[in-house]
């Protein structure tokens, strides 16, 4: 071996530097070890497939933080760390680690939240953040932050569709006040609402289209009930009327009767509360996948967006994956399981199937003796539980083997249960969601007694208790069946009823989601994930049900601690004329639009991960639509030649073109006014 000797350069010196940790781990023979048996992803060769562009001391602050936090982090050994003062402050410096709120983090949880309390928290912190990093370091946290942070929106905005939408029936209209508009001066601060209504008044009757303030006010605003004189159909017009009207004014008296500090505040309400949350910076979290080198027959390739669920995971907690046909659902949550198995973020995952994919979740997982799933020649096993039935072998009495992954199809879930003191614990989580502000206790007590009916609900036939097993993880596979957990917005004792929207009623696989997740969560703090590649549709009700098994908390933080404070954010409703399957016509309410599309994105992106299959460079069959007649040029679409048509019509026989021929006669002819 040739030898050097001499004096290095100072970029040879910079090279050895930055990658140290590796050298010493190549010396000492760590550098790229593979298990005893070969058949199994070591941690270093994880590593380097898996963390591009993540740096030694990024991989390392993240293994000391995650443990930090009380997380073992077992399968990060190589990584255990143990910083002075100075290696924390030089991270800092380096922006590896964050001042948060008395804490030193990650980037992306120092990115993961409210970005304007954050910054609040910095700047409070200042003094703090000076005298231990230097001013450099506090400036460069804000500049990260303010960065990151939405654009603000405004109701000042001369464009319209750019404004942020508060609803003139929403707790936000009822309790904020203001001292004066343009043109009319207040004895003393008054409510937005009742502001509005004072200007509805001195409105001309131009502005209103077939209503008057009188019924924009007393109808919509006040809930008020139908005069005896007018029948159900007019009575349905001027719902749906004065619900229209009143809201197309609130924009425009927000945009324009408002003072100019009063819509200030209004602005810095929604944008600090709605408008305050940066797209997840998962790529900046490591992923270590032990895990079976081969898969099928075949060499086990995870792709990015299957190692980037289990980044999403591991920064959210809980979430969805919501990948299309194709991307990997089931090997993102296959991965997930060991990552946070070999972490000891979990012990003992439960899964929960459909039926016919139940035999293909546990080929995938563990393989057969002809071909290997992705968790083969781990130390990982089954417990095949199946539905639970009487033919299946179990003991409900005491829990699970730690690092078994016990899989049931959803009949065994819903033969699964709950002890007292976790059915209390439902019942309080249930009220606080569904009940509504200002509700008299005898109101209460009926509300309670229903809560009371869907806790027996969850524990009606089941045959073992989810405490008593020790499921700490919990996995639902098409948990698109599960949605059907709310469906209405109850009345608000002084408002009554303001939005009508119904869905399906209550399953009893979505209610026993919704309290299997609460547990998992408040139990664990995190380790839910759910799996489906239609989460929802545009219904409100669904889009709330989903959030709710993995966000609820989540949700609490920006102030949305209940379904009609959801609705009050997000939804305008409207009613229009349908027709039923047996041909009546009825009037139905609807989703007239989505408000504050951009602040509900953030919301949904936030404990969702969507990926179509072009998001993840899946292959695709080639697609052609038939008829084919045209085709794209640098010069647009042109026809095609004649001759090079693809058709897919059916040639009419001698009969069809005569009678084809007829009728186009007959068709042509004037026709007689009379007739």
């Amino acid at each position: 071996m040739k030898q050097y000797t001499g004096q290095l350069s100072a970029a040879t010196k910079a090279l050895i530097s930055q990658n140290k940790d590796r050298l010493e781990r190549l010396l000492s023979g760590r550098l790229g070890k593979v298990s005893s048996n070969n058949l199994v992803y070591t941690l270093e060769e994880s590593i380097e497939k898996y963390n591009a562009g993540l740096t030694q001391d990024e991989i390392k602050a993240w293994v000391w933080y995650r443990r930090k936090m009380g997380i073992p982090m077992t399968n990060w050994k190589p990584y255990f760390t143990n910083p002075s003062e100075n290696d924390l402050r030089k991270w800092v410096v380096s922006k590896v680690l964050f001042y948060d709120n008395g804490n030193l983090v990650p980037f992306p949880i120092f990115a993961f939240g409210n970005l304007y309390t954050k910054i609040n928290q910095v700047k409070a912190n200042k003094d703090e953040i000076v005298k231990s990093f230097g001013n450099t370091v506090y400036e460069d946290h804000l500049t990260v932050l303010e960065k990151l942070k939405p654009r603000a929106l405004s109701i000042t905005n001369p464009i319209e569709a750019e404004r942020p939408v508060v609803l003139a029936i929403g707790e936000f209209a009822r309790t904020h006040t203001v001292a004066a508009l343009k043109d009319i001066e207040f004895k003393e601060p008054t409510t937005l609402q009742e502001a509005y209504k004072d200007w509805l008044r001195d409105q001309p009757p131009h502005v209103f289209k077939k209503t008057r303030a009188y019924e924009v006010i007393n109808y919509y605003l006040e809930n008020g009930r139908k005069p005896s004189y007018t029948d159900k159909i007019e009575w349905t017009a001027i719902k749906k009327l004065t619900r229209d009207d009143g809201e197309r004014l609130f924009k425009v008296f927000l945009h324009e009767a408002l003072e100019y500090q009063e819509q200030l505040k209004i602005d810095a309400h929604y944008n600090m509360n709605y408008n305050a949350f940066a797209p997840l910076q998962v790529n900046k979290i490591p992923v270590a996948l032990q895990i079976s080198k081969k898969f099928k027959g075949f060499d086990l390739q995870i792709l990015p967006a299957q190692s980037e669920g289990v980044a999403f995971i591991e920064l959210v907690g809980s979430g969805v994956i919501a990948y299309d046909v194709g991307v990997g659902k089931t090997i993102t949550a296959i991965i997930n399981i060991i990552n946070a198995l070999n972490s000891g973020r979990c012990k003992r995952p439960l899964v929960v199937v459909p039926n016919p994919t139940y035999k293909n979740w546990i080929l995938e997982i563990l393989g057969n003796k002809e071909m290997e799933g992705i968790l083969s020649n781990t130390d990982v096993t089954i417990n095949e539980w199946y539905n639970m039935g009487v033919d299946v072998k179990y003991d409900a009495s005491k829990k699970v083997a730690e690092r078994s992954i016990t899989i049931v199809t959803y009949e065994g879930f819903e033969k699964m249960g709950f002890n007292q003191q976790t059915a209390g614990d439902h019942l309080y989580e249930l009220s606080s969601i569904l009940s509504q502000d200002d509700v008299s206790e005898r109101n209460q007590e009926k509300a309670y007694e229903k809560y009371r009916e869907m806790i027996g609900t969850g524990n009606k036939g089941t045959v073992a208790d989810i405490e008593v097993l020790g499921f700490d993880f919990l996995v639902i596979d098409e948990a698109h069946n599960f949605k059907n957990i709310f469906s209405e917005v109850k009345s608000d004792e002084k408002q009554g009823k303001q939005f009508h929207i119904t869905g399906g009623q209550p399953s009893t696989r979505g209610i026993k989601a919704f309290f299997v997740c609460n547990y998992i969560q408040r139990t664990f703090g995190r380790n839910v994930v759910l799996l489906t590649a239609t989460p929802f549709t545009n219904s409100p009700l669904e889009i709330y049900s989903m959030l709710s098994l993995v966000a609820y908390n989540y949700m609490k933080k920006m102030g949305i601690y209940n379904i009609r404070i959801f609705f009050e954010q997000f939804i305008q409703e409207t009613s229009e004329y349908g027709i039923k399957q047996n041909g009546e016509i009825e009037n139905k309410n609807v989703v007239k639009s989505f408000n504050n599309r951009i602040s509900l994105q953030q919301l949904v992106f936030s404990h969702i991960s969507f990926k179509t299959g072009e998001d993840a460079n899946v292959p695709r069959p080639c697609k052609i639509n038939l008829p084919k007649t045209t085709t794209i040029t640098d010069n647009g679409v042109v026809r095609l030649p004649k001759e090079k048509q693809i058709l897919t019509y059916l040639q009419q026989n001698d009969i069809q073109q005569s009678n084809q021929k007829e009728i186009n006669e007959i068709a042509s002819q004037p026709v007689n006014k009379d007739e």
